[in-house]
């Protein structure tokens, strides 16, 4: 027993020398003398550096990867950059505007082009560094400043030359951050200047419509592919709720929406036609939701609730853009990394079973899923199983 209890002793020793050699290599062999031997406290200050620099080091490629699948259309996280507002008189265009002021910072000018009046005003009273300055000057614009250019309803030659040498030149050397305003692209010269923007932003407007088709047709995006962004535009349209924008970013060919004034923007399809609601889910989208529902009512057809359940998806996948539609499932990940479909056609049946069945893991899941979703709200009257009644 003694000598067992001797070689246990030896192999923990030995364990733990092995251990605080591997973070003594990993923080830079810190040793004390010249027979390499190290103290217990220099081991255990080594360690502890270790440890603190791996979690700092992690963070900081976690705050970039997070940037990286991220837009930034007001500029809060670069020195410049070129954004155009695009919507019709009323959709919330100033709005946005007197939004991003609040996020500009005490030492930067905020200059006014084509504001009125009692606009101006306002804006000095949210931003004291304001002052309202003529369009020809604007190539002589402080560095470092925010340019805010109203209403461009049309630009005549010279205009038009300034214009495109302030997007394109003055903007990256002057670290300018521009945003321009206009009701439409077409007739006023803006069209040209398409490519020299950042972004491009559209108000929450079903009037935007025929000029966003007119941007994709620009972009030479195909025709499912444009009928699928313009199906997203439409789904995700409000004219009723404030703060909802939609965002074009011009270097990934990528829209976006946000419901918060441009904060939190959610990918919503790519150039490709691939859509995402997770970064889990890349399916794509398919502009045909009439279809979709009835290709659903098949599976219903001899369900006593047929009809709840045609409401519930509807409800479903007109919220939700992470439905694989060729097979009615989501597609979720585990946490050793593997995916997992789940069916919203089972789901939907076990909510409608008054049997009271328990719901698998999955369906739990799901249901979890869709009703923190902030878009998806499913009427209580049809939930009969009471496991999803709270």
């Amino acid at each position: 027993m003694g000598k067992r209890k001797k070689a246990d002793s030896t192999s923990v020793r030995l364990d733990a020398t092995a251990a605080t050699a591997a973070g003594d290599a990993a923080a830079g062999g810190v040793t004390r003398g010249g027979s390499g031997s190290t103290s217990s406290s220099s081991r255990c200050r080594v360690s502890k550096a270790g440890s603190r620099n791996s979690i700092r080091n992690h963070r900081v490629r976690e705050h970039h990867r997070r940037n990286e699948l991220t837009i930034d259309p007001t500029f809060q996280r670069v020195k410049y950059g070129c954004s155009l507002i695009i919507g019709r008189s009323g959709s919330g265009k100033s709005s946005l505007l007197k939004a991003l002021t609040r996020t500009i910072a005490p030492h930067s000018n905020l200059l006014l082009i084509n504001a009125k009046r009692d606009e101006q005003s306002e804006y000095v009273r949210m931003h004291r560094k304001t002052l309202s300055i003529p369009f020809d000057k604007l190539s002589k614009a402080p560095p470092n400043s925010v340019v805010f250019i109203e209403d461009i309803i049309y630009l005549i030659g010279k205009e038009e030359q300034l214009f495109r040498y302030c997007l394109n030149y003055s903007a990256h050397h002057k670290s300018l951050k521009m945003f321009a305003v206009t009701h439409t692209i077409h007739k006023n010269k803006i069209f040209s200047t398409l490519p020299l923007f950042h972004y491009l932003i559209f108000t929450s407007a079903l009037s935007n419509l025929p000029v966003l088709r007119y941007v994709l047709d620009f972009l030479k995006l195909t025709k499912p592919v444009i009928n699928a962004w313009l199906a997203h535009f439409k789904r995700r349209c409000s004219n009723t709720i404030a703060g909802i924008y939609f965002v074009i970013d011009c270097s990934k060919l990528s829209l976006y929406v946000s419901t918060n004034f441009l904060n939190d923007c959610e990918f919503l399809i790519d150039c490709d036609g691939n859509s995402s609601h997770s970064s889990t889910s890349n399916q794509p989208f398919i502009d045909h939701y009439e279809e979709n529902v009835k290709r659903f009512e098949k599976f219903v057809e001899g369900h006593p609730d047929k009809n709840s359940a045609r409401s519930l998806f509807s409800i479903i996948l007109a919220s939700n853009t992470a439905i694989d539609v060729f097979n009615f499932t989501i597609t979720f990940r585990r946490i050793n990394n593997s995916s997992i479909r789940i069916s919203v056609v089972d789901y939907i049946f076990c909510l409608l079973n008054d049997k009271h069945p328990t719901p698998s893991t999955d369906q739990k899941v799901l249901h979890n899923y869709l009703i923190q979703y902030k878009n998806c709200v499913l009427p209580k009257t049809f939930i009969k199983n009471k496991h999803f009644i709270k």
